[in-house]
């Protein structure tokens, strides 16, 4: 017999309920989910068929729940210890936008007070090629660096009206004999070039995010912000001059080059990202720099990313005057689109596999994100610390919302509602063919039981649990279409986190509990706990 009861940490007694007890015979060799929010005992007979049964808790509430248990000597012999294979030195490991800036992307816009004794748009002056001029990396004139410009492409065709792309280089950063343990070479900016914005349609980071998001920039009726010159900059810089050729900051957004100079003294008055240059030009191990090695691959992966936090900026918190997405719904969504354009990349993407592979890679896989998330599996989910580990948990999160809800589509979606919290999502998901009835909650607990199921191939498009098709899952939105790859938590050097005792549930998470391995015969289950728990039953 198996024992489980819950209380709230506060010490509440558990409310009053009537008992309820299920009965659940499995005699096949099929997968069973069932949802047993309001029953308190099972009675499961498996017959002689093995089994493996596992009970996901999740946390409705803002608090944590402890739960308590006793296993019997039984059910205990029958578990299997978890191995656990050493990450990479997490010092090594790179990031993306700093917490300070990402701050200042979702502080408040005040228009009233930005209205004071602002000047007149200026005139815009279109850059030119080996021109040279300061630019300043904080909101005031603290830090700056001298750039050239090195690559222009101008008024490319695209759906929101013509676009130059603009590329600066640090002078410390370019050249042969630059002061940089790499530097970055003509070639190097060329491609980069070619990658962001290039003649044609449907062929560059450009065009299949703005088909997903909309336009980056345009008319913010507020004279805090510059005018829209339809023009994109890229700075290749030396972020935090750390002169790191491994891990570090790759890139980032910072809105304060979206206001005028009036307001912040150290905006360069251009819609811009900043990219780190030694990591971009780095080839350590390798003899010659290449657009397909893995450290180069990431910068062009994190541009992508960081392209959404700047469609973000205009489109949710001045186009819809709203305070932005919380910073995690953000970041979950600057992710999946590393993850659903990883293959027009053609980078590892957030699987950390080949993205010539639809299957779900080898096993013991240390790339991709979700190494780190299977050993933090039930963390809270609706935070932000920017961790590393943060990171890897909406990667997953979002993942699975692209794969079962609608892919670009719905990511489209929780961007353009009205709502900047988990309803912003819920929303989303209810316009999708299978999104009816979706609360928060439920989809968590549909996530939960989709990580322990992936690595079935068999479930299908319309299960609400998928993760692993075994090949790729293709979906089209509007003028591009996007390839998702199959996802099998199993496979990755840390396996997920699926203990055989518990202790407490932190607020919005999962609990992943193993009742046993290869179980047959009748099987008891008692559990009492709050209503706040929700569990689900998965037997494969």
């Amino acid at each position: 017999m198996i024992v489980f009861s819950s209380c709230k940490q506060s010490n509440a007694s558990l409310e009053q309920k009537n008992h309820k007890s299920l009965d659940i015979a499995l005699n096949s060799n099929d997968y069973t989910i069932e949802k047993l929010n309001d029953v308190d005992t099972i009675n499961l007979n498996l017959y002689d068929n093995p089994k493996n049964v596992y009970l996901l808790f999740t946390n409705f509430s803002k608090i944590n729940n402890k739960i308590i248990l006793k296993n019997s000597e039984d059910i205990q012999q029958g578990l299997q210890k978890r191995t656990e294979y050493p990450l990479y030195n997490q010092e090594s490991s790179t990031q993306h936008t700093p917490k300070y800036i990402m701050n200042f992307n979702h502080q408040p816009i005040e228009e009233g007070e930005f209205l004071k004794e602002l000047e007149s748009a200026k005139f815009f002056k279109s850059d030119s090629i080996n021109s040279n001029q300061l630019f300043y990396l904080e909101k005031d004139l603290s830090i700056s660096t001298q750039a050239t410009s090195r690559k222009i492409v101008k008024n490319i065709k695209t759906e929101y009206g013509n676009k130059t792309l603009n590329i600066w280089v640090s002078d410390d950063s370019f050249g042969e004999n630059c002061s940089k343990e790499y530097c970055v070479r003509q070639d190097m900016v060329d491609i980069l070039a070619d990658i962001f914005l290039k003649d044609g349609e449907d062929n560059d980071i450009y065009d299949w995010i703005t088909n997903i998001f909309g336009e980056e920039w345009g008319e913010a009726n507020n004279g805090s912000f510059i005018s829209n010159s339809n023009e994109i900059t890229i700075l290749l810089t030396d972020i935090n001059s750390d002169n790191r050729v491994m891990g570090g900051m790759l890139g980032y957004f910072y809105a304060k080059d979206n206001y005028k100079k009036t307001l912040f003294e150290g905006s360069n008055e251009r819609v811009m990202f900043y990219i780190d240059s030694v990591l971009f030009a780095s080839h350590q191990g390798q003899d010659l720099w290449s657009i397909e090695n893995d450290q180069t691959k990431k910068v062009i992966s994190t541009l992508a990313h960081e392209f959404e936090h700047m469609i973000h900026f205009y489109q949710k918190r001045i186009l819809q005057s709203s305070s932005g997405l919380k910073p995690w719904i953000d970041e979950m969504l600057a992710v999946s689109v590393e993850d659903i354009i990883a293959t027009k990349l053609e980078t590892k993407g957030t699987r950390g596999v080949s993205y010539s592979r639809g299957d779900a890679g080898e096993d013991y896989n240390h790339y991709g994100r979700f190494s780190l998330f299977n050993k933090n599996i039930s963390q809270t989910l609706p935070t932000w610390s920017n961790t590393r580990e943060d990171y890897a948990k909406v990667s997953a999160f979002g993942g699975y919302l692209v794969r079962n809800y609608g892919g670009a589509k719905l990511l489209h979606d929780i961007m353009h509602n009205r709502y900047t919290d988990e309803k912003a999502i819920t929303v989303a998901v209810e316009k999708s063919l299978n999104g009816l009835n979706k609360d928060f909650g439920t989809l968590m607990q549909d996530w939960g039981v989709a990580v322990i199921l992936s690595a079935n191939t068999d479930l299908g498009v319309d299960s609400g649990y998928l993760y692993n098709l075994g090949d790729f899952l293709e979906i089209e939105y509007k003028n591009s279409s996007y390839d998702m790859g199959s996802i099998n938590f199993f496979n990755y050097q840390n396996k997920p986190n699926i203990v055989n005792k518990i202790s407490s549930i932190e607020p919005k998470s999962n609990f992943y509990y193993k009742v046993g391995s290869n179980l047959t015969g009748n099987i008891n289950i008692q559990i009492d706990k709050s209503s706040d728990v929700k569990m689900t039953l998965i037997v494969q």
